[in-house]
C-alpha cells in the first residue's frame, strides 16, 4: 500500500468524494491509518467553511451528471420533434445577426 502525504491528504479533503474510483487506493489508506485520519480532521479543521461548501456543491453536480449520463444512456432514442424546433431556433438566431428578419 502506498503512503500518502499531507497533500495528497489535503487533496482527498478538498476534492475526494466517495463516487470516484480514483480516490480508493487513499480512501483505503486513511481507513487503514490513525495517523491519516488524524491529520484529515486537522485538515479539515485548517480548510473555511467556504471550502467545504463548495466542495459540497461540487460533489452534489457530480451526482446529477453522473445520473444524467446514465438517463441518456437509456433514452437514446431521439425525439423527432426536437430537431426541428432547434433547427428554427437556430435559422431565427441567425437571421437576427444577419439582419435577415
Amino acid at each position: 500500500m502506498a503512503n500518502y502525504d499531507r497533500i495528497d491528504l489535503m487533496n482527498f479533503v478538498r476534492y475526494g468524494n466517495d463516487i470516484d474510483d480514483q480516490w480508493d487506493e487513499i480512501r483505503t489508506f486513511i481507513k487503514s491509518s490513525a495517523s491519516a485520519q488524524r491529520e484529515i480532521e486537522e485538515i479539515r479543521k485548517a480548510i473555511p467553511q467556504s471550502s467545504q461548501a463548495a466542495r459540497r456543491k461540487m460533489e452534489q453536480f457530480e451526482q446529477q451528471s453522473y445520473s444524467s449520463k446514465s438517463q441518456s444512456a437509456d433514452s437514446s432514442t431521439p425525439k423527432s420533434g426536437d430537431s426541428t424546433s432547434s433547427k428554427e431556433k437556430n435559422q431565427k438566431w441567425w437571421n437576427k445577426i444577419l439582419g435577415d428578419e
